[in-house]
């Protein structure tokens, strides 16, 4: 009987250990992967912002300092867009065709350069042609995209390379998984946005088309040598779902690192500019930005309907020559702020 009452007591604990662990619910998921349907009309407003100074510049010869002390620059720019959108079609859960309507795309910038106790100051616009233009944009079963100006009684002619820009994944796409993700487990995002950079560069290509075949694949390269120095870390977290909304919070960091900057500027340069950069030269560059934030996700319409982001970012530069005996430095570094704010509404 002692025997039987101790294997009891023993299996005792076990089983509602058990019990307890086949009632535990499994781990909850949610899916925040956009959502389209024929006939539905959104309408999507972005708005970007950012600053920056001048935080350091030191530039010597032989040793002795020539310029510095008494320069300053600092800068604000702004941008801001409305579009309207409908949906005509969907293929396999994306947009294949639909309307779009330019309301608002454009900004400014502005900035003070102070320099031997001189300034300048620079405020300049930045417009779009395609305000007030309706574009049409069709994907075929390839992928490719054909966008179309189906505005009537248009006051101006919509530039070909702004059209071209212009997208179906309009929606914050690059911030959303494409699968169901745990609540409270991060997920990473990033893994495919420098290759849509890349692809974006090719769309975005026809000012170099007008470019010597030379010259124009002497910028392709360097732009190429850009990306190849870009990391990317962007993570996502689903930290609850309230009232239909799930709440994403965001971390994302990019870090640009070129080492060898002489030789992507000599790339570029074209040949009327001098050829060759003096063997001795030496220049880096290095930008980092680092972003947080957060976006709401609507489940009921299958939509990210907020998206807000802020941080910080730093452009450093370093440079030396050594040209015939004849030796020479230049540092500098620049910082600022940036926000952005999206909004999507569905009608």
């Amino acid at each position: 009987m002692k025997t039987h009452r101790r294997l009891a007591l023993v299996a005792l604990p076990i089983a509602i250990g058990l019990a307890a662990a086949s009632s535990t619910p499994p781990t909850e998921k949610v899916d925040i992967t956009p959502r389209f349907e024929k006939g539905q009309t959104l309408v999507i407003t972005q708005a970007f912002k950012m600053d920056g100074a001048l935080d350091n510049l030191a530039v010597t010869v032989e040793g002795t300092e020539i310029l510095g002390d008494g320069v300053g620059f600092d800068i604000e720019g702004e941008g801001n867009a409305t579009y309207s959108e409908e949906i005509l079609e969907v293929r396999d859960g994306g947009i294949s065709k639909m309307r779009i309507k330019v309301e608002e795309q454009g900004g400014n910038m502005s900035g003070e350069l102070d320099a031997m106790g001189e300034s300048e100051t620079v405020d300049e616009s930045i417009d779009s042609s395609l305000v007030g233009h309706t574009l049409e944009i069709v994907v075929d079963e390839e992928g490719e995209v054909e966008v179309t100006d189906v505005t009537e009684d248009a006051v101006e002619e919509a530039v070909e390379a702004e059209m071209n820009a212009m997208t179906t994944e309009n929606h914050f796409e690059e911030f959303l998984p494409k699968e169901p993700v745990e609540i409270g487990a991060e997920f990473t995002l990033g893994d495919d946005w420098l290759e849509r950079a890349r692809e974006m560069m090719d769309t975005d290509s026809g000012e170099m088309d007008e470019l010597p075949a030379e010259q124009a694949e002497m910028i392709r390269q360097m732009m190429d040598a850009m990306f190849d120095g870009t990391t990317i870390e962007a993570t996502g977290t689903v930290v609850e779902v309230d009232g239909g909304l799930a709440k994403i919070e965001y971390d994302l960091a990019a870090i640009m690192s070129i080492d060898d900057l002489i030789s992507l500027v000599a790339q570029a340069l074209p040949p009327e500019m001098g050829g060759e950069i003096p063997q001795g030269v030496e220049a880096s560059l290095e930008i980092s930005l680092e972003l947080t934030g957060t976006g709401l996700f609507d489940l009921r319409v299958g939509q990210m309907t907020e998206l807000d982001l802020e941080g910080e970012y730093e452009v450093i530069f370093s440079g030396s020559a050594d040209v015939e005996g004849q030796s020479a430095a230049a540092d500098a570094s620049m910082s600022g702020e940036m926000t952005v704010e999206a909004t999507i509404l569905v009608e």
